[in-house]
């Protein structure tokens, strides 16, 4: 079971506030999907695998060095990701967001936080209950690679890059027995992408 830790309870208040701070102005439409998507992985977690386990032993030597090897790790596959997708930059416009600047910053950290609630906090775990932890992380990783046909549509490099970040997520949350270096991972990918 992947459960949540100090971190990822920080992340996700963090994310409810970007939420807030973003709504008070006429961005309201552009924020409701990362809203909706951190709300129903926060219940889903809940009704589905009937109570959010959390972990507070954040702190103690051994488990900072987990988090912190697992977060590495996760950047190393989203890195991987991006090595097998060259193209993923030039041959693949994105539409451009109507954010910009700093609440642009902060969307990308919201729907990181969103994402990895949703799919690893309650995909995953949810599959882990009647799969082989294999199949758990394949089929969690398809659904999120499906999800972003959203955004990159058929686009194979695209989808490729998603494709190894989602199985490397999945997995490291699954190995680390926590959903927080999944965050971590995410959010410091998007802000990077945010930044190149």
């Amino acid at each position: 079971m992947i459960r949540q830790d100090t971190i990822s309870q920080v992340l996700t208040i963090l994310a409810v506030m970007i939420v807030l701070y973003l709504s008070t102005y006429q961005t309201t439409v552009i924020i409701l999907f990362p809203a909706v998507l951190l709300i129903s992985g926060i219940v889903l977690q809940f009704f589905l695998l009937r109570k959010i386990e959390v972990v507070d032993s954040v702190f103690e030597e051994q488990t900072a060095w987990n988090i912190g090897f697992h977060t590495l790790i996760a950047l190393a596959g989203i890195g991987l990701g991006s090595i097998i997708s060259p193209a993923v930059a030039k041959a693949f416009p994105i539409q451009k967001m109507q954010l910009t600047g700093m609440d642009a910053l902060l969307y990308s950290v919201l729907i990181a936080v969103a994402e990895e609630q949703f799919f690893r906090g309650a995909i995953t775990n949810f599959l882990l209950l009647s799969l082989p932890p294999s199949a758990a992380i394949i089929g969690s990783t398809a659904i999120f690679t499906v999800y972003h046909l959203a955004v990159y549509g058929t686009e194979v490099s695209a989808l490729t890059y998603v494709f190894v970040g989602g199985a490397v997520l999945s997995f490291v949350a699954y190995r680390s027995r926590r959903l927080s270096p999944a965050i971590l991972a995410h959010v410091i990918n998007n802000m990077l992408n945010f930044m190149g």
